[in-house]
């Protein structure tokens, strides 16, 4: 979705979000996937969101450090109510605090390396693959 975004618009983006979380509710058995899918996705249509808002800030500014924390923030803001809604329905004893702070610690490592590996597709290989598709 991400190409989607930076090759055709935000607005064509948010189409093809809308659509892709659409069909995979109709096709999909396991609406779990989908689910996790959907949030995800919306997680990139933000952070594409907060790139273009930042490009138009002045050159002075520590833009990487700010995008990085507002990427973060970001994905927290779905995360953390997310594991707690699921936590309940997935389990009839609340977590212990070791184990809480386990599960958020796991999801920001899980964010960093989907973040690393999005930006690197995003650069290296789109790059090298975008004149055979378009």
């Amino acid at each position: 979705m991400g190409i989607v975004i930076r090759e055709f618009g935000p607005r064509t983006g948010a189409a093809f979000y809308l659509a892709s979380v659409l069909l995979g509710f109709l096709t999909a058995p396991n609406k779990f996937y989908v689910i996790s899918f959907s949030a995800m996705g919306l997680y990139i249509l933000g952070t594409e969101a907060l790139y273009r808002l930042m490009a138009g800030w002045p050159s002075g500014l520590q833009k990487t450090w700010i995008f990085t924390a507002l990427r973060y923030a970001l994905f927290n803001l779905m995360y953390l109510p997310v594991t707690a809604g699921f936590w309940h329905l997935l389990f009839a004893a609340s977590p212990s605090p070791l184990l809480w702070a386990a599960v958020i610690l796991a999801g920001q490592a899980g964010l960093w390396l989907y973040d690393r590996a999005y930006l690197y597709a995003q650069r290296h290989i789109w790059g090298r693959f975008r004149k055979y598709f378009i």
